[in-house]
């Protein structure tokens, strides 16, 4: 009698796991399908442009699914700095936002990412603690969103007005 209850819950538990883990792939997958519907790109400012710390990028987004946004990021090799505000398309699928460049770094990228809600409740908390503090954290990537488009090379020139 034991060795009948000790291989159900066995069996029990193997079968519980495998359910738990199709949940969350499932979820997962979920999500990166909807992710892998959204394409965009960046059409200014240009590589490899000069620009000020106060400087206008745009571009152009499609295949946006309702529960997803926008946002852009300075990238400095590894590490990334989202800015102000969630980027929104028009009807035309356009986008056009301000960036405020007060980094350090002459060099750098700015870069385009869609997430969904969770995401945008993580990156809030980091900008709201930054504005708090008056220093923002450091960020190796942001996890749970993707890089759908990226401009290198961007320098900034504090010369031009």
């Amino acid at each position: 009698m034991d060795t009948f209850w000790s291989a159900v819950m066995g069996a029990g538990g193997t079968i519980t796991a495998a359910v738990i883990t199709g949940l969350f792939a499932r979820q997962s997958s979920v999500r990166n399908r909807s992710y892998d519907k959204v394409t965009g790109s960046i059409s200014d400012p240009q590589p490899n442009e000069a620009v000020r710390r106060t400087f206008k990028c745009s571009g152009v987004v499609t295949g946006m699914q309702p529960g997803l946004s926008l946002w852009l990021a300075v990238e400095v090799g590894d590490l990334v700095w989202p800015k102000e505000s969630k980027v929104t398309p028009d009807q035309d699928n356009k986008w056009s936002a301000i960036v405020f460049e007060d980094g350090a770094t002459q060099t750098f990228a700015v870069a385009l990412f869609v997430a969904d809600s969770k995401v945008d409740r993580r990156i809030g908390k980091w900008l709201e603690a930054g504005r708090s503090s008056g220093t923002y954290s450091v960020l190796r990537g942001i996890p749970g969103a993707r890089r759908i488009a990226r401009v290198d090379g961007l320098r900034l020139n504090l010369g031009i007005s």
